[in-house]
């Protein structure tokens, strides 16, 4: 009897203890993807907790000990974390300016934009024909929008590149969200552009424009890959971070965030995912961790 005890207490002793792993960040990331790790976890059961109160709040958190992986979006200016963290991209908030798809025009330049948008510097461009757009284009006005800041940082990352911290014009539109966007875009008879936070729908009638920093610069298109380079300069990265030291315990959580399930949620939070073959490589690089 003595023997059953003690082997069932050994058996005990070595059975996996699950410990509790949280994940804390940017406000912006919550809605979309606590559900999504709350499956994860049911998954691959885990005991994961989440909470996604902003980024200075979770970045205390991890250096407190609290937490043990953020998703942060750091200011302008700001250093990343160094040793023993390690910080990772693993998705871009972005703005993207958008125009009918009818718009004789596929590309401007941060001058131009600066024009359209812009309270105070460059010139003002109030009127199609002032970039250049010839025949029934001439006379069109430019009508300018912009989702208004809060539910995404389009409007607030346009500023800050662009406008170099500048207001916009009194005149830009504000609807509150992108569906408000969207909608006073197609109202526009074409003659509308907007500052949005990701890339339209398939077959809405609106296109993306390349953007160029100088006047007779190379433009560059939103894509995965020019997003990621730095080609596309209108966008502002979510770092991953996490000590290293802790990297094998969280390696199969980490995998799973730079893994396809995250991206798509990423995409469809507004956000920019990384390139796949990027995504791949995050996964090797933190198994040799």
């Amino acid at each position: 009897m003595h023997v059953v005890r003690l082997s069932l207490g050994l058996l005990l002793l070595a059975a996996p203890v699950h410990a509790e792993l949280r994940i804390v960040g940017s406000d912006l990331l919550g809605p979309g993807l606590v559900p999504a790790l709350e499956n994860y976890a049911r998954r691959s059961d885990v005991r994961l907790t989440s909470a996604f109160e902003g980024s200075y709040p979770g970045w205390q958190q991890l250096q407190s000990g609290r937490a043990d992986v953020a998703l942060l979006t750091f200011s302008p200016g700001q250093a990343l974390p160094a040793a023993p963290y390690v910080s990772l991209p693993l998705a871009y908030h972005m703005t993207v300016v958008l125009v009918p798809e009818v718009l004789p025009l596929g590309q401007l330049s941060f001058a131009r934009l600066t024009g359209i948008f812009g309270a105070v510097g460059g010139t003002n461009f109030s009127r199609w024909g002032d970039l250049g757009l010839s025949g029934d284009w001439a006379a069109r006005p430019i009508a300018p929008r912009a989702v208004n800041a809060g539910s995404n940082l389009a409007t607030a990352i346009f500023r800050h590149i662009v406008l170099r911290d500048g207001l916009l014009k009194p005149t830009v539109a504000g609807p509150e969200n992108m569906e408000g966007l969207l909608h006073g875009l197609a109202q526009a008879e074409a003659g509308g552009i907007a500052l949005a936070a990701q890339l339209p729908p398939a077959g809405n009638g609106l296109k993306a424009l390349a953007v160029a920093r100088e006047e007779n610069g190379v433009a560059f298109a939103p894509t995965p890959e020019n997003v990621h380079r730095g080609d596309y300069s209108l966008c502002w990265p979510v770092y991953l971070v996490f000590r290293r030291a802790d990297a094998p315990r969280l390696f199969p959580l980490l995998r799973h965030l730079f893994g396809e399930e995250t991206a798509q949620l990423c995409g469809e939070a507004g956000l920019m995912p990384l390139p796949v073959a990027v995504r791949t490589q995050q996964i090797f690089d933190l198994e040799q961790l």
